[in-house]
Formats: structure tokens, sequence, C-alpha cells
């Protein structure tokens, strides 16, 4: 594992990224194929040109395997949409992302901020549609935007839009009228986001896949199923749903209405539904032609890593890239036993990061010493680390002094876990070990349905957990506003000097100044041990030689990212 590399990566990454102010856009497409001479030129069914090593259009068919959801629909909750399995690139969003986290056109062919940075309006293409040839109109993303922000929907995910101007309210039930929500087709190629105060990376917002459009008549014919019907799903995006077998998989194919500016070479994605334990056995049964997940969804687990690593063959279909994510611990803090901070600081100290890292995570993560990433912007590098060290004695120090010398009167407490895949669990259970060794305390790991986690802390119900947190985009308001701060964030820790720093720090044009407020603030939040931090993670994908046009990042990492737009350069070379 070349983690120096990896830092590198990062790093790279962080210094690319800059205020989103775009007042005009080149559009960015599917990279063209190049014809060598003599070359038969062949398309697909959408008339997209094939590069000449691929396979004959029939056989442009890619086989992968997802977790299935209760839908697709991620304008009425993300959390319970089957992300990596086709409903992050069913929809195109005003905006898209590149291979390097960049926005690009999407539906929008432009965009501006007003000279206030406050309304950001985006131009949509006339010719965009529906997978059914009905124009596709601005009025279409302002539903879709303003329908999870509606309590009636139910939506957990409201909260990542409170950037935008009334919406807090509205989707808190503070306020009840819609028309209060500064999100206005202004006509059916204009929309209009205006936002409660200077939020320079608002397009990135629009880039995440929860900002699609979503057809309002069809949800109102055909209700919360819509998504998974193949006879009522319409999309906008170079692909539509073609068959949907709940408990078994689905198939998505090529849209003949897509009109847009990123076709894509393959003409079928054939999705079977699994879970973590399944993933790497059906590549291996040659059932698949890719693991092509990222972020929370473990593809590859350490004991996986291992037999990957031993065969020559598979070992050269194994390919490692960084994510901007982090695994921390997190308390209730406003009801004992954890309503004491120096608890929350004794537990942080008995935790070994370094052996989880590379005993029981098998070297897929670094320790993590704070909240943001390394190589993300506002990454601190060792600053932090002392803050939150292994250090066993000060652990038991610290337990006596709040009241419980080795753990006595200490009660059980349970430890959430969300839907845990083999090396979560594993690590939860070897963080369970440390602290009864450390510390004296017994902690129950509980598993809970995704769902139900979600409604648990959305209501502050949760004692104790063991989650991450995974870039949304590439900034740090992501990690720090919409997790911690406490009027926008998903836990109850609070700090008054911290949520000063990371409001004044959203709100910040000046790049640097930006970074080094989020700076302080994290060193607050490592110090109070908002969270206990544990570790970053390290992705890995395979995919067979035959697999290819996934993008290559500037910094030479090559993955296939189904939140911006990978599946539409993937093509099947002749095998």
């Amino acid at each position: 594992m070349d983690l120096t590399r990896n830092r590198r990566f990062f790093i790279g990454i962080a210094a690319t990224i800059t205020i989103m102010v775009v007042a005009a856009c080149v559009p960015a497409t599917t990279p063209p194929a190049t014809t060598e001479p003599g070359h038969e030129v062949t398309t697909n069914s959408v008339g997209q040109e094939l590069p000449p090593d691929a396979a004959p259009p029939h056989e442009q068919v890619l086989r992968i395997m997802g977790r299935e959801r209760k839908h697709l629909d991620v304008t009425a909750d993300q959390y319970n949409a089957s992300m990596e399995s086709g409903a992050a690139f069913l929809w195109e969003r005003l905006v898209m992302l590149d291979e390097n986290y960049q926005v690009v056109p999407g539906v929008a062919d432009k965009w501006e901020p007003s000279a206030d940075g406050k309304r950001w309006t985006f131009h949509l293409r006339e010719d965009a549609q529906w997978s059914d040839g009905t124009p596709l109109r601005a009025q279409d993303f302002e539903y879709g935007l303003k329908r999870q922000l509606d309590p009636a929907t139910g939506s957990t995910f409201g909260w990542f839009y409170y950037d935008v101007k009334g919406a807090r309210g509205f989707n808190q039930g503070e306020n009840t009228d819609p028309n209060s929500v500064g999100i206005t087709a202004i006509d059916d190629h204009t929309l209009v986001v205006e936002t409660e105060d200077v939020t320079p990376y608002l397009p990135m917002l629009m880039a995440f896949p929860s900002s699609s459009p979503a057809p309002k008549w069809i949800i109102e014919e055909y209700g919360s199923e819509w998504s998974i019907n193949p006879d009522a799903c319409l999309t906008n995006s170079t692909w539509r749903l073609l068959e949907y077998t709940k408990g078994r998989g689905m198939v998505i194919g090529l849209n003949p209405n897509y009109r847009g500016i990123h076709k894509a070479y393959l003409e079928r994605i054939e999705v079977t539904f699994g879970t973590a334990e399944n993933f790497f056995p059906a590549y291996q049964a040659e059932e698949l032609d890719a693991l092509h997940a990222s972020g929370d969804v473990e593809m590859v687990s350490p004991a996986d890593l291992l037999v990957i690593q031993r065969d020559p063959e598979l070992s050269r279909e194994l390919h490692t890239f960084p994510i901007f994510g982090t695994w921390y611990i997190f308390f209730k803090t406003s009801e004992p036993p954890f309503d004491n901070s120096i608890i929350w600081q004794a537990i942080s100290h008995a935790i070994d990061r370094e052996t989880l890292a590379s005993t029981t995570l098998n070297d897929i993560a670094v320790p993590a010493y704070g909240m943001l990433p390394p190589g993300f912007p506002g990454f601190q590098g060792d600053a932090l680390a002392s803050l939150q060290i292994y250090d066993p004695d000060l652990a038991k120090q610290l337990m006596a002094q709040a009241g419980y010398p080795d753990g006595e009167g200490f009660p059980t407490v349970d430890m959430w876990l969300r839907e845990p895949a083999p090396a979560e669990k594993a690590t939860a259970e070897a963080i369970q070990n440390m602290l009864l060794e450390n510390l004296g305390i017994n902690v129950n790991i509980v598993s809970k349905e995704k769902q139900v986690y979600y409604s648990s802390l959305s209501e502050n119900e949760i004692p104790m957990s063991l989650i991450s947190w995974m870039a949304d985009y590439i900034d740090p308001a992501n990690f720090m506003n919409q997790v911690w701060h406490s009027e926008t964030g998903r836990h109850d820790w609070s700090n008054e000097e911290f949520d000063h720093l990371t409001s004044e720090a959203a709100h910040e044009v000046d790049y640097n100044r930006r970074l080094q407020l989020y700076q302080q603030a994290e060193r607050i939040l490592v110090e109070d041990v908002g969270g206990v931090f544990v570790w970053h993670p390290l992705g890995f994908q395979m995919w067979k030689p035959y697999v290819r046009g996934i993008p290559r990042s500037k910094d030479g990492y090559e993955v296939i990212l189904p939140y911006n737009l990978t599946m539409t350069t993937i093509y099947v070379a002749e095998h």
C-alpha cells in the first residue's frame, strides 16, 4: 500500500479545488473515440461511436453487484435509494463531477453567481428531455429539490440543503409555504437558487445525486414505487430503467431520448443485488465484470484483500484509491453516562488506532486523529495527532477522574452500527475489547437497519455509535458544518466557539482565510473530543482487463465513481 502516493493524491486534489465561481462553462463530453486508419466505425444504439478496441454493441454489457434499498428515488430519501446500483447515475443533475471532482456541465450548460454571491442562476439546455420524450424543465428541478425539503416527504436528507434560503424553516415545519424556499424556476430553462449567505460551494451541492429532477406527474400517479417500476421510472440521463425485480436485481439500458453531452458506450448495466459478503465471491466466480462501488460500501474486505494479494491474476485486477472519508465514534452527550466530557477523552485515549488500521483493517485504512481526511482542503497533517493519541495510562486516570476507577459503576452501553460490513463489525469488536481492557467498561455492539439508524440519528436517540462520513463535495463545510455545527450538524455535541468559526468560514470568500478558520475549528472539535476519530479509509475496486475507459485522474488513479460521469466512459473491449 503506497500511503505516500495516497498522500500526494490527496494533496493534489486539494490544491486544485477552488471556489466555484463559474460565469460560463465549456461543455465536457464523453472522450471521443479515436478512429485508426482503416478501422470501421461502429456506433451503439444511440449513435455513440465506440472506441476502436471495443467489442460489438451487443457485447457492451457490464455486470455489477450492489445493495438493494427500498427504491431508486433520490429526491424522496437518498439514504434509502440504491445509490451505487443505479440511482446515482440514472438522473443527470444541473452540473456533474468529473474524475478530478471538478464541476462540469450537466443539464445546465452554464451558470453564474450574482454580484453579492447569494443568488446562483443555472441555464438549462433547451433540448433536454425525459426518457419518454417529454421536455425536461427547470420546474422539474425545483420540484425535486423542494420535495425532499417538504416534511411530508419524510426525507432524512433535507439538512443537506440548509444553505438554501428558507430551506431549514420549511424542512423543520416552521414555515409551510414551499414558495419561501429560495429555489425558483424563472422559466422552463432557468433555475435560480438563492442562499442564506454567500455559499461558494453551491454548484457542488447541485452536483450531488439527490439534486436530481423529479417528474411530479408520474410520482402523483404511481406513488412511492414509481422509481422501481420500469413503466413509470422516467430518467433524464443517458440511462433508463429496463427491468427491476425485488430481491434479485435490475437492468439499466441506454436512453434513446437523451440529448445531452454525456452519452455512454455501454448498452446495458446488469445489477445483481447482494450483500458485502457476496461481492468478492461473485467476482471470483466470473459472475461480475467489476466491483465498482466506493465510499462506505465495502466491496473488498480485509480478508478478501489477503486472498487477492496472493493471487497473481486477481492482484493485477485490484485498484487502490484514496477516499475522502472519516470513521469516528460519537456520543449522546445530553444524557448520562456521556454527559461528562472526561469520559469522551478517556475513550479516545483507550483506542489504539495504529493497531486497528494495520491489523484489524489490514492496511485498508490510515489512523485518524481529526475529522478532515488526508489531502482534503484544510487537512492539518500530524498537528492534531497528540490530542487523541493512544495512551491507556492517561485513559485510566481520566476514567477515575470521572468517577469510574477501572470502570467500576459505569453502566453497560450500546454502540450502534449501521448495517455493518465485516470489516466495520470486526473493528467495532476490537474497540469493544480495547475499552474493556483499558477502561474496564462493557460495550454491547448493536447492528441496526439503515432506515432505523438514520431515523434514530435524526431524533438523537443513539447513545454511542461508530459511523462514517464520506465527502459529498470537496469543501470543509461538508465535514465541519454538516456534521458538527450545533444547528446544521447531525450530533448533539456543541461548542459556541466552534459554531462561530465554522459559520464564519462557510461564507468566507477568501479561500486561504476559510481554511484557516476551519483548521481552528477542527482543533476545538478534536480537543473537546466532540468525536473520537478512528480511521480514514482507502478504497479498493476490481475490474476485468476487458473493462476499459475508466478515466485517469491527474494524479494517476483510475476509479469507477458512480456519483460522477465514470459510467458514461466505460466500455467493454474485445476479449
